[in-house]
């Protein structure tokens, strides 16, 4: 048997999953709003992991922006179906801290659940930590050393001494999709 290799591009547009253009994640006012929206959702990752509803089919957990109060920068991952979603990385908290969170569900690496979930939260999951592990590798600035801060809804880093910035499309993984 002979399987034909998807693109990043075939799989990505399978998902029926629109990130937002450059010119829309720069609108920080509109993703405040679509944030504000009680049908956004929230992906929670922490320490590389999702959180997960375990079981014979796993089920991604899935939080409304308006329950979770949020104490780390949020990452705009786009728009499905009319529905904004939204990442937070909660690494820097311990468990005890998490106890809303962690009776959910179970955070899982997306490695052991991912091929037996719905693939489509399956591929957010596996978009939501990929930033997340983004962002905990470009906290400081390549060209200055000086710390960096989310921007343009957590797609880009910006250097808080230079005029520096970088983004997450120009990280190599991104490039060789790209090529693929």
């Amino acid at each position: 048997f002979f399987f034909k290799q998807k693109t990043a591009y075939e799989i990505h547009r399978r998902l029926e999953f629109r990130r937002v253009l450059f010119r829309s994640r720069g609108d920080s006012a509109w993703i405040e709003s679509l944030f504000r929206d009680p049908a956004s959702r929230l992906v929670p990752v922490w320490r590389s992991r999702n959180l997960v509803i375990e079981g014979e089919t796993p089920e991604a957990v899935l939080l409304s922006t308006t329950e979770v109060q949020v104490s780390t920068s949020t990452m705009f991952l786009g728009l499905a179906q009319g529905t904004a979603y939204f990442a937070a990385d909660f690494s820097p908290l311990e468990e005890p801290a998490l106890p809303g969170l962690f009776a959910r569900g179970k955070f899982i690496d997306l490695r052991a659940v991912g091929a037996v979930m719905d693939r489509q939260h399956g591929a957010l999951l596996a978009y939501a930590r990929g930033l997340a592990h983004w962002h905990s590798r470009h906290g400081f600035c390549a060209s200055c050393g000086a710390a960096t801060v989310a921007a343009e809804g957590g797609h880009v880093r910006q250097c808080t001494r230079s005029e520096e910035h970088t983004s997450e499309l120009q990280s190599p993984m991104y490039l060789v999709c790209r090529l693929l």
